[in-house]
């Protein structure tokens, strides 16, 4: 209408996408609502058309856009969780219009993390969500998370968040403080533990840091702890108070650091004396004293180990009593004097303990006398009864000498059975190397067996060892002794200035070689000090003999040596039939191994291995056996050291410069049939001596084992005259004995006397014992022989 009213009569048609909406009159206007979610998203095209009659009709047309609904997310809770742990995360979707927020629940979710299978989605209520996120087999750093949220008819939101994955932490948990005694191992244990999950990280380098030096410790399943043991050598280590360092670190656990203290006690040290007659009658008692104090008092309720070594033709035997010391500190042992018997050593052996020290006694000779028999016979000749008390008088005054010399420190092994396990444990080293530290580089290579690394090969083994570099030496520390375990060996190393000494064993080391390898390794570069400085790898400069001789005496491997038999010395008694069985047992070049013989040896004799061990070491004290020369080994064995410089000759090993003795050493001085000295030109007769092994092939004398062939035997009618031998062996002893201004001795010309009577008495043809009375002569002229031997051993022996 012209004038603007309006025309309720009038039509309208609305439609949208071309679909007619109905519309209602509402007083002044047509209203029509709409629903987005009926229309959907997007835009939709609208017309209106209105008509009336009387009037003329109108069309109107526009778009209506229907858009999502906006949403969001919200995430609360730590963004950060440790290694193997979990996280749990709140996610809130929410409709965002206007100022307030409405939870709404999503129709789909996607998460994204670390883990594909790491999380978990739990929906809480309408709209929340819970988030659990997993660091299992995921290490220390930072993890994204991604959420993202969609609903229909709404907008999808995404949201991302960096999670950090933190070491766990941990704990040091040990003893306070440890004590131990000097020269004892300590064993040391420390837990390692993760305080969140209240665990043991069994995964971690665990160290320790001991007055400088660094050791490794090794876990043990069982204990679920780290231990290590370190052995307090008192050179080392002095009584006093310590504080031990521990470290450890492992992937994906902080690092952790702890101290502890260690109290280092000393020992306690016992006085050994040993009281003995200066003479015994053979056939009876022989009673010792051991008095044992501390700082002058008495020491009550030890046990003591009394020795006592019996000397006769046939050879010694050893026998042991452990007595217990009483309120004035006395110990008393018996034992029976047999007969034949010359001498009687005896000495005292504590043994020690964890807070004692071992001590040894001074060792005291008993002069044993003859029986009444050989009294009343020289009651009726008083001739040789003067020269007898000469004789006795000459033994007794060099007896007692001997004992009031102070005797070297030389009583390392305190038994028999500790010198076999020394001995037998040698059979357990494969190699040894020395590697130069700074570099890295093979020094000396010695393989201890047949299996050898072949040339090529060297390099790869170096490399191995330098790549546990840090786990052998503990970083390097000079006079660092350490282990480690490899494939079934043990690797055992000891750091000096220049090189480390690596010796590879398959057994567990003993004191005395792991003592050894420090020993070379300290000798080597007191030797080699100014080559070793700045060394290029130049090795011209070593000498391999003097080497592999050091080397060998080090570890005192020369008792694994092929030995040979001396053709030069003349063997008696149990020596002699010791002898004759190594003969047979030798191979096309005449040697043997004690290893391979000690057990056979030791049935010929009636021993035990211990006994038969100890027996061939005096025999090569007396050099009657002797081991092949280095630079014969190393020509043999077809190996160099380090890749090959020639070698010089050398002397025989130097026994006494090993410091390793045995129990006999600890006895007396050595005792050989000949002198080590330069002989004398009258020792060129010594070809014309039968070879002392040709009477294997005699029937009394049978290379089979047998318990009756220990026991000393008159030499046969054929063998040859013991006195040819004593002629030619006694000007050899003189410049030992006799310097040349000085006078005759009685005692000399007493001892020719009597070798002229005993030819004469061997010259006379015997005849069988049933059909000649006893002879007071011969039964005289037996004792004088013993005693004889005796004498002349005292003669030999080495101030």
């Amino acid at each position: 209408m012209l004038n603007g009213s309006y025309v309720p009569t009038g039509v309208i048609l609305f439609t949208i996408e071309g679909v007619p909406q109905t519309m209602s009159w509402a007083s002044d206007h047509w209203d029509l609502t709409i629903q987005g979610a009926s229309l959907g998203l997007g835009t939709h095209h609208c017309i209106v058309n209105t008509s009336a009659y009387g009037y003329i009709s109108q069309q109107y047309e526009f778009d209506i856009t229907v858009n999502p609904i906006p949403t969001s997310i919200s995430i609360t809770g730590d963004e950060w969780l440790y290694v193997n742990d979990t996280v749990s995360l709140q996610v809130e979707f929410t409709d965002s219009r206007g100022t307030g927020t409405t939870e709404i629940d999503a129709d789909t979710a996607g998460i994204t993390w670390a883990l594909a299978s790491g999380y978990t989605w739990v929906r809480a209520s309408e709209g929340v969500y819970t988030l659990t996120l997993s660091s299992t087999a995921l290490h220390v750093g930072t993890y994204q998370v991604s959420v993202q949220l969609g609903k229909l008819g709404h907008v999808s939101s995404l949201v991302n968040l960096d999670i950090d994955v933190r070491p766990v932490p941990t704990e040091l948990v040990h003893l306070a403080s440890i004590s131990q005694y000097q020269n004892e191992s300590v064993t040391i244990s420390v837990e390692f533990s993760d305080t969140h999950h209240s665990e043991t990280v069994y995964w971690a380098d665990v160290n320790l840091e001991l007055d400088g030096t660094n050791y490794t410790m090794v876990y043990d399943a069982i204990t679920e702890s780290y231990e290590t043991s370190i052995w307090l050598n008192h050179l080392v280590f002095i009584e006093d108070r310590y504080t031990v360092t521990l470290y450890a670190n492992a992937t994906d656990t902080a690092s952790a650091q702890s101290s502890m203290q260690l109290t280092i006690n000393p020992k306690t040290n016992y006085n050994l004396t040993v009281v003995v007659p200066v003479s015994v009658i053979e056939g009876t008692g022989l009673a010792v004293t051991v008095r044992m104090t501390e700082q002058g008092e008495p020491v009550y309720g030890q046990t003591v180990i009394v020795f006592a070594e019996f000397e006769n033709g046939n050879g010694d035997r050893l026998e042991s009593r452990s007595p217990v010391t009483n309120q004035a500190g006395e110990a008393q042992a018996n034992f029976d004097v047999p007969t034949g018997v010359t001498r009687v050593t005896v000495w005292a052996v504590f043994q020690g303990s964890e807070s004692e020290w071992a001590a040894v006694s001074l060792h005291g000779n008993v002069q044993v006398m003859g029986g009444l028999a050989a009294i009343l016979v020289l009651m009726t000749r008083p001739e040789l009864l003067i020269g007898l008390v000469t004789v006795i008088g000459a033994v007794t005054a060099r007896s007692f000498y001997v004992r009031r010399i102070k005797p070297k420190k030389r009583a390392q092994f305190a038994s028999l059975e500790n010198q076999l396990d020394v001995f037998k444990n040698l059979e357990s080293m494969q190699h040894f190397m020395a590697v130069y530290g700074d570099r890295g580089t093979c020094v000396i290579y010695h393989p201890f067996g047949e299996v050898r690394i072949q040339p090529d090969l060297v390099s790869g083994f170096i490399s191995a060892i330098t790549s546990v570099y840090g786990e052998i030496t503990g970083d390097g520390v000079q006079g660092t002794l350490e282990e480690i375990h490899y494939h079934g060996l043990r690797l055992n190393s000891y750091s000096g200035q220049y090189i480390i000494g690596i010796l590879i064993l398959e057994e567990e080391i003993r004191p005395e070689l792991r003592e050894g390898l420090r020993r070379f390794v300290e000798s080597f570069e007191a030797k080699y000090h100014r080559e070793l400085d700045g060394w290029v790898g130049v090795v011209d400069t070593f000498d391999e003999a003097w080497i592999l001789k050091s080397l060998y005496e080090s570890m005192n491997y020369v008792w694994h040596l092929p030995y040979r038999l001396d053709p030069r010395k003349k063997a008696k008694g149990t020596f002699k039939r010791t002898a004759t069985f190594l003969a047979s047992r030798a191979d096309e070049n005449g040697e043997f191994h004690i290893s391979d013989v000690l057990q056979a040896v030791a049935e010929i004799a009636g021993r035990t291995e211990p006994e038969a061990l100890e027996h061939m070491l005096k025999m090569r004290e007396r050099g009657l056996i002797v081991p092949l020369d280095i630079p014969t080994f190393l020509h043999r064995e077809g190996c160099s050291l380090f890749g090959g410089t020639e070698f010089t000759p050398m002397d025989d090993f130097a026994h006494e410069d090993s410091g390793i003795y045995t129990v006999g050493e600890a006895v007396e001085e050595l005792i050989i049939e000949e002198p080590e000295s330069e002989p004398e030109p009258e020792l060129e007769e010594v070809e014309e001596i039968p070879e002392p092994f040709e009477e294997a092939e005699e029937p009394e004398a049978p290379v089979e084992p047998a318990e009756a062939e220990i026991e000393e035997v008159e030499p046969a009618a054929h063998e040859a005259p013991s006195e040819v031998v004593e002629e030619i062996k006694e000007p050899a002893e003189v410049p030992e004995e006799v310097p040349e201004e000085k006078p005759p001795d009685p005692l000399e010309e007493f001892v020719s006397d009597v070798e002229e009577l005993l030819k004469d008495d061997k010259k006379k043809p015997k005849k069988p014992p049933k059909e000649k009375p006893a002879d007071p002569l011969e039964e005289f002229v037996s004792d004088v022989e013993e005693l004889l031997k005796d004498d002349k051993k005292n003669k030999r022996k080495k101030k």
